[in-house]
């Protein structure tokens, strides 16, 4: 069959196949390019606006899971993108190449917890996902605040005052752990509270003692916040 005859449904299949094939090596290699590719699939009425500290994010996560970080705080404001590209492209990217890895985040509010885990695991189940590494593991227990896949690997969503006892990370994500907007956010109960829950709780919850990584992302509230906390307690 010469090419003049070649069906153009033909054609366009295998440009994409293609395409698919390239998006797999090269997105497993960049989380940044992931994230741009990945936005389209939450996001897919709003543009994706690129920025250095977006670039900078992708990189320092990049750096955690070559194992070159352990300990990585993000301080950032709100509507930054921080929770998109840590809690929620994050830990997508990594289950392309190390689906094993078992993730215990942390948002203020159990309900966003959810919320944000969802996003994630949206894009996990998505067509052009599947299509890309549908081959590399397959969804068992399909939740919003937890889910896991057959290859061992889990996502937990909790908030700090709820009970995640038994569960375990290789990552410990916290996300914005006080809502900056409450009124009582730099109160002297809420920061204690909250350094209080992190000492009890998280420290305890780490897959493995020596590499499981510690990501938190927030505001910088006060001196006395859960920021300044886990720096002076573990500064590595």
């Amino acid at each position: 069959m010469s090419e003049a005859t070649v069906p153009r449904e033909l054609i366009l299949a295998e440009l994409e196949r293609r395409q698919t094939n390239r998006d797999r090596e090269e997105l497993q290699a960049s989380l940044r390019l992931f994230g741009r590719a990945a936005w389209k699939v939450v996001k897919p009425i709003e543009v994706y606006k690129p920025n250095w500290h977006i670039d900078a994010i992708c990189d320092h996560l990049q750096a955690v899971s070559a194992g070159e970080i352990r300990r990585l705080q993000i301080w950032v404001p709100r509507g930054t993108m921080k929770s998109m590209n840590v809690s929620v492209f994050w830990p997508a990217w990594e289950w392309t190449t190390q689906p094993w890895l078992r993730y215990w985040t942390a948002v203020y509010e159990l309900g966003l917890a959810g919320r944000i885990a969802g996003m994630s695991r949206n894009i996990i189940q998505s067509e052009w996902y599947q299509d890309r590494w549908g081959h590399v593991f397959r969804m068992v227990k399909d939740g919003e605040k937890y889910f896991t896949n057959d290859k061992g690997g889990t996502r937990l969503a909790t908030a700090p005052g709820s009970t995640a006892l038994g569960e375990h990370g290789h990552r410990i994500i916290i996300d914005d752990p006080i809502n900056a907007l409450a009124a009582d956010a730099t109160s002297r109960v809420v920061l204690d509270a909250t350094n209080e829950w992190y000492d009890a709780t998280v420290e305890g919850s780490k897959a493995d003692p020596k590499a499981t990584a510690i990501v938190i992302i927030m505001q910088r509230l006060h001196e006395n916040d859960l920021a300044a906390h886990a720096y002076q307690k573990d500064p590595a």
